[in-house]
């Protein structure tokens, strides 16, 4: 079972420049995050980010990895990188080809509880689906 869960991406991590942007969110955001772990009995955290954005916004960790560490649950990032997008000929708002890429990287998760986080927009592209 996959669970989709919608969300901005400057509450998933605690990157400079967004603290100021979001402000109490964040503590919000990991209430819930913590929430549906407990009550949907999580085994892999997924979420619509990437080792290569975590550089680029300056992000150590993100709050699914956090939770993922100090939980013992598997965590994944399922976007592409920048090589896989020019390889794969997905432009920015292509989020089609992205999806694609996501549900690849979550596949093998059908017999597990799996929650995977979108940014809200990508999320009503899935509700539309």
């Amino acid at each position: 079972m996959v669970y989709l869960i919608g969300v901005n991406h400057l509450v998933q991590h605690d990157a400079p420049r967004s603290e100021e942007i979001v402000g109490g969110k964040r503590a919000t955001f990991k209430a819930h995050v913590l929430e549906v772990i407990e009550k949907l009995d999580i085994s892999i955290l997924a979420e619509e980010f990437s080792e290569e954005a975590k550089k680029k916004c300056r992000v150590s960790e993100t709050t699914l990895e956090q939770f993922g560490k100090a939980k013992g649950i598997e965590h994944r990032f399922c976007d592409p990188t920048s090589i896989e997008r020019e390889e794969k000929g997905i432009e920015k708002p292509d989020c089609d080809k992205r999806e694609e890429i996501w549900l690849s990287r979550i596949n093998d998760c059908k017999k597990r509880t799996c929650c995977s986080f979108v940014v809200m927009t990508t999320l009503s592209l899935f509700v539309r689906s």
